[in-house]
């Protein structure tokens, strides 16, 4: 639920204009059975009229999510999870940490909580995020968190530190997004902040410097062993994946769940070569992400560093606006029919692509070319398609 200040709803004047005509109403026709309740305290509403104005703006989310975060006093603690979700922009980002100070603020509500950063950083935006984020601490029972989009850089530029400080004191975190970019993404500072302990999460992604967040990851004393990674690795070249290896290694078989996204078309398959998967004897589904001429090579390199006797779920996003050479993934079609992937029950693709004027093909033609690449693993029937998607 996305916040909002007070009054940047025009709904803002139903609430009040509701809430007035049915005091009116019931204080001049009382029930008996209401007369003989315990007067409520000062200041507090009844808890016929709570009902009446919560269930009446149900469907208006925007006043809904304003009375929430304001009227702490009269909102039942058995509708919390109501507001439990809070998205900050650049639009509320400031208000909200105005908002975050006041003693009425009831922090322990928030559980899952999203800050976006626009398109192009500002100075305002930067001057409000860090406070923003420093109240983060404040709010302990928050057990997902996605900072997506935020543009570390000029005009305000905001240090790395910035982020460990901020997520270490989150003892509930169980989920974890980062999508950040940091100024000269490839260059890892000399020093990273070292912190004591960090939440135990089951769940991490991380787009954008991979190399830095997962080198700081590592230096933490009790490393968090998460069973669901996904990375979107964009500067394969300058990370080569020895920091994603090393910390693949230290998951060990703890790791479930493995997604690799390498948005861009780069000669990546000596780099996956160097990708070490030995250690995640455990891993149930893998999902790997890459441009269409590039996935069958990496596929197989990884394929074979991993041990697959426990894989139950495969899945293939081809990115490109041509439909893959068929001829390239019969090697793989016969490797996935092999003994070694007999517990494998699910082949699953997809078509991730940016339309090229004159040479993009429909997405039906899409899905066909994707079948004909595995017509053995089609015959066990575990191969489903989805629809083609825009990257």
């Amino acid at each position: 639920m996305e916040f909002l200040y007070p009054f940047q709803t025009p709904s803002w004047g139903i609430l009040i204009a509701t809430s007035l005509a049915y005091f009116a109403v019931t204080r001049f026709s009382v029930p008996p059975r209401m007369l003989t309740k315990k007067p409520q305290a000062t200041g507090a509403l009844a808890p016929e009229l709570l009902d009446y104005t919560i269930d009446f703006l149900h469907s208006d989310k925007a006043t809904l999510s304003a009375c929430s975060l304001v009227c702490k006093r009269w909102l039942p603690s058995a509708r919390y999870h109501l507001f439990s979700h809070i998205i900050l922009r650049r639009e509320n980002l400031a208000a909200f940490y105005q908002l975050s100070k006041s003693r009425s603020f009831d922090h322990t509500i928030i559980r899952r909580l999203e800050i976006w950063s626009p398109a192009s950083s500002t100075s305002s935006f930067a001057q409000s995020l860090v406070p923003s984020l420093n109240q983060l601490h404040l709010m302990p029972n928050i057990s997902t968190l996605r900072l997506r989009g935020l543009l570390l850089t000029a005009p305000i530029p905001i240090s790395f530190a910035t982020i460990p400080s901020t997520l270490c004191p989150l003892k509930a975190l169980e989920f974890l997004r980062v999508d950040a970019r940091w100024h000269e993404p490839w260059v890892v500072p000399t020093s990273l902040p070292v912190v004591p302990s960090f939440p135990r999460l089951s769940s991490l992604e991380v787009d954008g410097n991979v190399n830095i967040f997962l080198q700081w990851i590592l230096a933490i004393p009790d490393i968090p062993k998460v069973s669901r990674l996904v990375l979107f690795v964009w500067n394969v070249e300058f990370n080569k994946l020895s920091t994603v290896s090393r910390y693949l290694s230290a998951l060990g078989p703890t790791l479930r769940s493995l997604k690799l996204i390498f948005p861009r078309k780069w000669n990546i398959g000596e780099v996956a070569m160097d990708l070490d998967l030995s250690h995640n004897v455990e891993i149930r589904s893998l999902v790997l992400m890459t441009h269409v001429d590039l996935l069958a090579p990496v596929a197989d390199a990884l394929l074979h560093r991993i041990r697959v006797g426990n894989l139950e779920t495969l899945s293939f996003a081809f990115i490109g606006s041509h439909g893959p050479n068929i001829d390239l993934y019969q090697p793989l079609d016969v490797e996935l029919s092999s003994s070694r992937f007999q517990r494998l029950q699910s082949l699953s693709l997809s078509a991730w692509s940016k339309p090229a004027e004159g040479h993009a093909i429909t997405s039906e033609e899409h899905a066909l070319r994707m079948l004909a690449c595995f017509p053995l693993a089609c015959k066990r029937g575990i191969v489903s398609v989805t629809q083609s998607s825009g990257l």
